[in-house]
């Protein structure tokens, strides 16, 4: 059995491989039809929920940016924002690579959560080069908090313009919440490969990954939110996972305290 988090009333939480997580989302749209767009609403509402507790309770008169590329985590993102600039934050997107780089591999839900914003006149800037970094840190130190959606299924990879953007995010004393999981790390074993981001926290998306207990020092505070994976999915995956979401959609987990022989 892998190593494995609590919930704060000590629920064992076993994580999953990033294989079988795709395999999930997968299912809920083609079996359950559970549109992309409910799992993105879904899983950005309870993350508005974590930000505004980093915001001390309140959104508002909060400043956040939304990190964004082309995946389902960004989607998450910019629903959040979304969510935190109705309740009184003002926000703004960075989108990491040029405009042309981003339209060829366009996501459907990230251009149509990036009107939305729009319409309510939330701005975005295109982060294309090392040379704007200077520009991005004055950005980013007047944000009081950031949401980074770079997750993508190929975790570990980075491009150049991505190593140096994580090297000025790590730089800068902003707080950021990743969604799924910081980038950088292998989350099938928790190890570090390329330059990895450091979170202040992360959400899960229904369950977190098998690499989560040997990445700590990465994770932040780690969350994980409802994203409605029907009990019999989950049990089709051999998934053994507590009832998490009784009275929260969202609920905080915590490593085991070590034992004796650790």
């Amino acid at each position: 059995m892998n190593p494995y988090f609590t919930t704060e009333r000590g629920d064992a939480v076993h994580g999953i491989s990033p294989d079988t997580h795709e395999k999930l989302l997968s299912q809920l749209v083609e079996e359950f039809r559970i549109l992309p767009a409910q799992i993105s609403e879904a899983a950005s509402y309870s993350l508005a929920m974590v930000v505004r507790f980093a915001l001390g309770l309140s959104a508002q008169e909060g400043q956040v940016c939304a990190l964004i590329n082309q995946s389902l985590s960004s989607a998450v993102a910019l629903s959040c924002l979304r969510h935190l600039v109705n309740a009184g934050c003002d926000g703004v997107v960075l989108i990491l690579g040029s405009e042309q780089e981003n339209a060829s591999h366009s996501n459907a839900q990230v251009a149509h959560e990036l009107q939305i914003l729009e319409h309510m006149g939330v701005g975005h800037v295109y982060w294309e080069s090392p040379d704007q970094n200077d520009g991005v840190a004055d950005v980013l130190r007047n944000c009081h908090n950031a949401i980074c959606g770079w997750y993508t299924p190929d975790n570990s990879e980075q491009s150049s313009l991505e190593s140096s953007a994580t090297d000025l995010l790590n730089e800068l004393s902003t707080p950021i919440h990743c969604i799924s999981a910081p980038r950088g790390i292998n989350v099938e074993t928790g190890k570090r490969e390329g330059n990895p981001l450091f979170a202040s926290s992360t959400l899960a998306l229904g369950v977190p990954f098998k690499g989560f207990p040997k990445a700590l020092d990465y994770l932040g505070r780690l969350y994980v939110c409802d994203v409605s994976f029907p009990r019999a999915l989950l049990e089709a995956h051999k998934i053994n996972l507590p009832t998490l979401f009784s009275e929260q959609p969202v609920v905080r987990l915590v490593p085991p305290a070590p034992t004796e022989d650790e």
